[in-house]
Order: C-alpha cells, then sequence, then structure tokens
C-alpha cells in the first residue's frame, strides 16, 4: 500500500501541531526543510525515515524519525517524529525535534518517546 492514499493527520491543537508552529514562527528555513522531508517520506513510502519502534499488531503500527538518524548524525536539525497505523491508512504527526541529532544526542530517549507513541497514543 501506498503511503500517498494514506490520510496526513497534522492537527495544528495536537501536540506536534504547536511544535510545528513554534518552529515555524522561529525557525522558518529549519521547518521548510523537515517538512521536505515529510514529503518525501510519504513519496518514498518510508524509505527515507528510520524506523523507531514497531508495534506488534497486523498490520503492525510504526515510528518513524524523519529525516534519519544518519542525516542528523553530525549535523542537528528539526526532526519529526511520524506514527504510521497501516490498519487505519494514516500517518500521524507525533512530536517534533527543533535540534535533533549531532554528537553526543541521547538517540535513547527518541528511541524510548517512539514505543512509548505505540503504547499510549
Amino acid at each position: 500500500m501506498s503511503f500517498k492514499e494514506y490520510e496526513v493527520v497534522d492537527d495544528p491543537e495536537s501536540r506536534a501541531g504547536k511544535q510545528l508552529g513554534q518552529i515555524a514562527n522561529i525557525y522558518q528555513m529549519k521547518a521548510s526543510k523537515m517538512l521536505t522531508a515529510v514529503d518525501d517520506f510519504i513519496d518514498d513510502d518510508g524509505a527515507s525515515g528510520e524506523r523507531m519502534a514497531v508495534g506488534s499488531g497486523h498490520p503492525p503500527e510504526e515510528v518513524y524519525l524523519v529525516p534519519p538518524g544518519y542525516v542528523l548524525a553530525h549535523i542537528p536539525d528539526a526532526a519529526i517524529l511520524i506514527r504510521v497505523d497501516h490498519a487505519a491508512k494514516r500517518i500521524e504527526f507525533v512530536e517534533i525535534y527543533d535540534q535533533c541529532g549531532g554528537p553526543g544526542f541521547n538517540w535513547n530517549a527518541i528511541r524510548t518517546r517512539a514505543v512509548a507513541t505505540l503504547r499510549y497514543p
């Protein structure tokens, strides 16, 4: 199934929606690059994201980091956690980070948040 056929949920009143509004007001270029990465993620059915967590359902829900960690490893930038619910055909913005990656970044915190997203949506 193509991600292009999924509903994209980006509610401006959600936590991620409010974070996106703040980042867009303060860091326009970061927000623009991140949203371009989200468009690419949808266009390539998730290949340009990094899968951070997988649920146990069938089909499983997945949580991705966009852009992926290898892109952010040396130069931190804005990033977004995205939940993909294949059963409901929904893509949901979970959390946005205005400064993600770089040397010494705590990647375990991102993975923990991704796993928590599957348990407590």
